[in-house]
């Protein structure tokens, strides 16, 4: 075998050594990234677990009652004093959170003329005396007619769980 042809070998072996550790470093990322997942997930599994084993009561069953519905959340409009501000609520078909006992509906609500301060307000004691509501996007907008820079429409969507056992795998 000629010079060349070691050196040319010797050049391969360290290119070979250096893809080698440059896969084996990626792979490592990869694996913990993996593991941080899976823990995230299991942590997850483990509230869902609580959630169903405690029977929520503020988490709403079955068929969604609109009236019920309705009432919760003119209770906490009317605890933030903004009750005559919410013109409109729509609740949406509600949707199987995967590999879970629980559905979840989405609620749409409209309010006209409302302060960020009534907003947080509605939404805390909305969320406080209701565990199954989550607030999941909150759209503002300038209120129309209100030169007041503090006045806003908000669009706000809410996620309620909705416990319905037996139906995980669907």
């Amino acid at each position: 075998m000629s010079e060349r042809q070691t050196k040319l070998l010797v050049l391969l072996l360290l290119i070979a050594g250096v893809c080698a550790w440059i896969s084996c470093s990626r792979l490592e990322r990869l694996r913990e990234s993996a593991q941080t997942a899976q823990r995230d997930l299991d942590v997850c599994r483990g509230y869902l677990r609580d959630l169903a084993s405690t029977g929520n009561a503020a988490t709403l069953t079955g068929a969604v009652d609109a009236s019920e519905l309705n009432r919760r959340l003119r209770e906490a409009a009317d605890a933030a004093h903004i009750s005559d501000k919410l013109v409109s609520v729509e609740p949406a078909q509600p949707q199987r959170i995967e590999n879970s006992d629980y559905r979840e509906l989405p609620v749409f609500l409209r309010l006209e003329s409302v302060s960020l301060g009534q907003l947080v307000a509605f939404l805390q004691q909305l969320g406080g005396s209701d565990a199954g509501c989550r607030p999941k996007l909150v759209n503002l907008d300038p209120a129309p007619g209100n030169p007041s820079p503090e006045q806003w429409s908000a669009d706000v969507t809410l996620g309620y769980l909705l416990y319905s056992p037996g139906q995980s795998g669907s």
